[in-house]
């Protein structure tokens, strides 16, 4: 073990990854937010919605590069922390400026060099986690690292999201940049990095930048497990992406459950990752980690499976407009509720709420102007309570239209049955998204700590950054197939698949994620030697070896024989693992 990892205390592992609180919160909450602040703000449907959250998330491509800077820079901070620091403090105010933006270029724009802050923070923080731990300590570390993504995705659905953004859009952006930045701080200014008396000599980073991709181009066909992991990767965001970034639009047009429920049954994965993540990260450090991981994807697999069959399909109002005047005076004859007098005519799905003076209005005091659609929805799914019915219902109709009285009285006596009927959506949702929620943590928790033992140590924040490129492409890729596939059902007709598309595509792509990481031919337990402990072991091996060959020290032809560990499945750990024994 190196002489700086000895000291890697529980309080050391909790320091270390409290910056992860702020980055999975905001992860979490651009995922439940953005899809639906583009609707509402600037009426961008899914496949659209798709390309621009996407452009933002294709910044993440740049961590390759990021990696390679972190790794080339030389400083008395060390070589992570000062790329942290920065990321942070280019990303914290951004994020405050996201709802002020009411250009959808700007927007773009801002939100493009926001996710380049949080990556350039991002990768040189998961470089710098395998340098001060040592392997052993790997999984109860990223157990930590998971617990505080759990607690930050808390935060971004139960709080943020169900509770602030609700009823304040911008203070939720607010208290997220202050979490953000914050959280970076301690990191950055309580964790001591390895800094060696001498300074190396300062490389230029943008020459070793711009031969990153012939670097990775020559290593992958060397590191073989890493490269076969990896698509294991690509494949597990393929699968996930869709599933954070659609799950609370699944919730609201398909399901008729309002964001805030909704974000209390994704609350159902913090609950459960918080819990589970510290016993997953000790036994990843006692028995196989590949294996673990596979019973995770596995485990994701099945429940996306039985969501699709479950989660929404027998309730009576699944899959309806509700903020469409034929599907709600269609329901209410179902239903039998009187609606003589009442007249749905004025919701229309295009048009916004409007004052006497033509101004926009904010129905349900969120900070965005809402539709008169919206206003039939939220009375009916129960996004407004009776007095903010009421209320909606005045803003749309007038208060003196002899219609709205027995309007929203129609609307109320619906609400019962579409609430009574979402209940138990809500209940099955909880159940099955809790059972996903178990796949997921030991996924998150060991491939974490899997990654940095197939990486090797001198190269460490390249391949980190091409871990997190590979991860950005998945979510990326992920976004505009759903989206767009999603947006095309819809507009054929085809409701029934519409949103659950995302159930499908999240279950292909964990079965092939599983079988694709069960193929990888080593992946070291927590007692067996990393990539770089064999490239060593290989190195020693080989001066022996030439010190044996030399004239007059006897015993050439013995040592001949001998050869250097190489990184070509469980064959190389045991070579280079049992020789070193002898």
């Amino acid at each position: 073990m190196d002489a700086h990892k000895k000291n890697a205390t529980i309080g050391t592992m909790v320091l270390l990854n409290l910056i992860n609180f702020g980055l999975v919160g905001f992860w979490s909450f651009d995922g439940a937010v953005m899809l639906p602040f583009l609707q509402t703000q600037f009426g961008i449907g899914n496949a659209v919605g798709g390309y621009i959250v996407g452009i933002g998330k294709l910044m993440i491509a740049l961590s390759f590069f990021f990696g390679v800077f972190s790794d080339k820079t030389v400083s008395r901070m060390g070589k992570r922390r000062p790329l942290m620091l920065l990321g942070g403090l280019i990303s914290a105010p951004l994020i405050a400026l996201i709802p002020h933006m009411t250009n959808i270029w700007a927007l773009v724009a801002v939100l493009t060099v926001c996710y380049f802050g949080i990556q350039f923070a991002a990768v040189p923080y998961f470089s710098l986690v395998p340098e001060v731990i040592p392997n052993e300590k790997l999984g109860t570390a990223n157990a930590f690292f998971s617990a505080f993504g759990g607690i930050g995705t808390l935060l971004a659905y139960a709080v943020l999201f169900s509770i602030i953004y609700t009823s304040n859009k911008f203070l939720a952006f607010y208290v997220l940049a202050a979490v953000h930045l914050g959280c970076t701080l301690a990191t950055v200014f309580s964790i001591k990095e390895f800094v060696p008396d001498k300074l190396p000599e300062p490389e230029s980073r943008f020459k070793a930048m711009a031969m990153s991709l012939v670097d990775v181009a020559r290593d992958m066909p060397k590191y073989r497990d890493l490269t076969i992991f990896l698509i294991s990767n690509l494949f597990f965001w393929l699968g996930l992406g869709v599933f954070v970034q659609f799950f609370t639009k699944f919730m609201e047009f398909y399901a008729n459950i309002p964001n805030e429920p909704a974000g209390y049954v994704l609350g159902a994965i913090v609950i459960v990752s918080v819990i589970l993540a510290v016993p997953v990260g000790i036994i990843g450090d006692k028995i196989s980690r590949k294996h673990m991981v596979f019973a995770g994807m596995l485990t994701m697999f099945a429940a996306l499976v039985i969501a699709y069959f479950v989660i929404g399909p027998r309730s009576s109002v699944s899959n309806l407009n509700l903020g469409s005047p034929k599907v709600v005076a269609d329901l209410a004859q179902k239903q039998k509720v009187d609606i003589a007098g009442a007249d749905f005519s004025l919701f229309v799905e295009d048009k916004f709420v409007q004052d006497a003076n033509g101004k926009k209005k904010d129905i349900n005091e969120d900070g965005l102007p809402d539709k008169k659609s919206e206003a039939m929805r939220w009375c009916l799914n129960g996004g407004l309570d009776e007095k903010g019915c009421g209320a909606a219902v005045s803003a749309v109709m007038g208060a003196d239209s002899p219609a709205r009285e027995k309007t929203l009285k129609a609307l109320l006596a619906l609400n019962k049955h579409v609430t009574s009927e979402t209940s138990g959506v809500i209940k099955i949702a909880f159940g099955v998204i809790s059972f996903a929620a178990i796949g997921m943590t030991i996924c998150v928790v060991i491939m974490a700590t899997i990654l940095p033992t197939l990486m090797p140590e001198s190269k460490m924040g390249l391949y980190m950054g091409f871990y997190s490129t590979v991860t950005g492409l998945g979510q990326f890729l992920s976004v505009v197939i759903a989206g767009t596939i999603i947006q095309k059902t819809l507009t054929a007709g085809n409701e029934a698949l519409g949103y659950r598309w995302m159930f499908i595509q999240g279950a292909v792509c964990m079965l092939i994620a599983a079988i694709v990481v069960i193929s990888v031919p080593y992946i070291p337990k927590a007692n067996e030697p990393t990539i770089t402990e064999l490239e060593k072991q290989g190195e020693e091996l080989a001066r022996q070896l030439e010190k044996a060959q030399q004239p007059g020290k006897g015993g050439g032809k013995k040592s001949g024989g001998a050869r250097p560990p190489q990184n070509k499945g469980k064959g190389g750990k045991n070579k280079g693992g049992k020789k070193k024994k002898k």
